[in-house]
């Protein structure tokens, strides 16, 4: 489900590819989808370093999905969930 804070992160990494971007951690963010995070995977930048910590709208399988994608495309990015 795509919805106006997902809307504006692929606003944001559309106009800013954050190609120094190494560490995120999103907290308690009840509307961030996984929708919103897969573009800052896919993008080319210094990722290492990503947490999804008590964001109600991230699941299980949203989350392995992630760790599939990062292993596909070797990306070394550790992906915490919770």
């Amino acid at each position: 489900m795509v919805n106006d804070r997902t809307t504006l992160v692929f606003q944001a990494c559309s106009s800013n590819p954050m190609s120094h971007l190494v560490s995120l951690v999103l907290e308690h963010c009840p509307q961030i989808t996984a929708e919103a995070v897969q573009p800052l995977l896919a993008q080319e930048n210094e990722l290492e370093y990503l947490a999804l910590n008590h964001c109600q709208e991230i699941y299980r399988r949203d989350y392995e999905q992630m760790l599939k994608y990062v292993k596909k495309h070797k990306y070394l990015v550790q992906i915490y969930w919770h």
